[in-house]
C-alpha cells in the first residue's frame, strides 16, 4: 500500500514567494529556481517497507532502520511589525515544526507542518516502527 502526502499550498506559497523575492536580483535567480523546484515536487510517500521524503533530494527511508522519531522544539520566523499605528506588533509568519527521524545514524529533519496530514504521517511512522513519538517542549 501507498500513500503519497503532498505539500500544503501554505508551504508551496511561502516557497514561491520567498523564490519570487530571490528572483528580483539576479544574483539570487538560481536561489530562486530552488525554492520553485521544492515548491513544485515537495512530498512524502509512505509505502509498506519503508517512506520516500523527497524535497531538495530523495532519501528512501526503511522503517526497520528508524531508531527514534521526535517533534523538535518550533522554529519561527518571527519579526516585529513597526508602524505608526501599531509599534511592536508581534508577527508570526512562518513557523516550521521539525520531525526527526534518527536512523542508521543519521538524522533527517522534515518540515511535517508543511505536508498534508502531518499526523497521520506521525501516526504511520509510530505503528511501521513499533516507536513512540517523542516531543521536546518550547
Amino acid at each position: 500500500m501507498e500513500k503519497l502526502y503532498k505539500f500544503k499550498s501554505s508551504g508551496k506559497s511561502l516557497f514561491i514567494v520567498a523564490g519570487v523575492i530571490c528572483a528580483i536580483s539576479f544574483v539570487g535567480l538560481p536561489v530562486a529556481l530552488i525554492f520553485f523546484y521544492m515548491a513544485s515536487t515537495s512530498k512524502i510517500i509512505m509505502k509498506d517497507d519503508h517512506m520516500i521524503y523527497k524535497m531538495l533530494t530523495t532519501k528512501n527511508i526503511p522503517y526497520k532502520q528508524i531508531t527514534k522519531i521526535r517533534l523538535a522544539k518550533p522554529v519561527s520566523a518571527n519579526y516585529y511589525a513597526m508602524n505608526g499605528s501599531h509599534p511592536g506588533v508581534f508577527l508570526n509568519f512562518a513557523t516550521v515544526i521539525p520531525l526527526v527521524i534518527e536512523w542508521k545514524g543519521k538524522k533527517t529533519k522534515i518540515s511535517a507542518n508543511f505536508f498534508e496530514n502531518a499526523e497521520e504521517i506521525t501516526r504511520t511512522l509510530e505503528e511501521k516502527t513499533g516507536l513512540t513519538l517523542e516531543v521536546e517542549k518550547a
